[in-house]
């Protein structure tokens, strides 16, 4: 059902049959190949191949692949399955080399296009059709990773701080409307100097001295707020 024969005499392939039942010439059509259509897996790899800026890389991808013309198959290239596995693991290297190790990393989707692209145009005069390209697993220095590792906490350290800033100027600013009501600058000052404080306790398990001129600062403004 899922078999292509290609029947050949001594001087060249004369047709190609099937699925089923089918007719050869005995004696001069003698010689008849048989082709799996049904969908193939291929595991390919490239193991410490340099990218465009000299980091040595090991990727493992897989290959979804299927024979759609058994004549040329047998025709086109001597072993079209072996072919199928060199070109596959050329193209690897290939786009492998043209990339920054970073950018292999983080772009598999892209890579894999990449390479379904390429084969599609490598295999298309072998009768194969090329279903999909999977990268499957890329092993980075661990020099690498580590370094890729503090700049992801770093960047997430830089967006955390542009967030607090964020919320701080937004209370600086509601803070800033309330100088009528709370009685003026100096006892907005003592509100925000008591939400900092209040911000460290919570995000501290320590102890907090404050001076006594700070917490009669403090008691000031809470009892403005009562009598007010």
């Amino acid at each position: 059902m899922w078999h292509r024969g290609a029947t050949r005499n001594p001087d060249k392939v004369n047709s190609h049959s099937g699925p089923g039942l089918f007719w050869t010439w005995p004696v001069m059509e003698a010689n008849t190949l048989r082709v799996d259509t049904r969908t193939r897996v291929t595991t390919f790899y490239a193991e410490e191949t340099l990218t465009a800026d000299l980091v040595p890389l090991d990727v493992d991808a897989v290959l979804f692949w299927h024979v759609w013309d058994a004549k040329a198959a047998c025709l086109e290239v001597g072993d079209f399955i072996r072919a199928v596995e060199m070109a596959a693991q050329t193209a690897l290297r290939d786009a492998i080399g043209r990339a920054g190790a970073a950018e292999v990393a983080i772009r598999r989707e892209q890579l894999d296009r990449e390479l379904k692209r390429v084969l599609e145009e490598k295999t298309a005069p072998w009768g194969v059709t090329v279903l999909s390209v999977e990268v499957r697993d890329i092993l980075l220095p661990r020099e690498l990773q580590e370094a890729m590792s503090l700049e992801a906490q770093a960047e997430q350290r830089k967006k955390a701080r542009i967030i607090l800033m964020e919320a701080e100027q937004d209370i600086f600013e509601t803070l800033a409307e309330m100088e009528d009501l709370v009685g003026g600058p100096e006892a907005v000052g003592r509100l925000r100097t008591m939400h900092l404080l209040n911000e460290s306790l919570r995000e501290g398990k320590g102890t907090v001295v404050i001076p006594s001129a700070f917490a009669e600062g403090f008691n000031e403004g809470v009892g403005d707020l009562i009598k007010g």
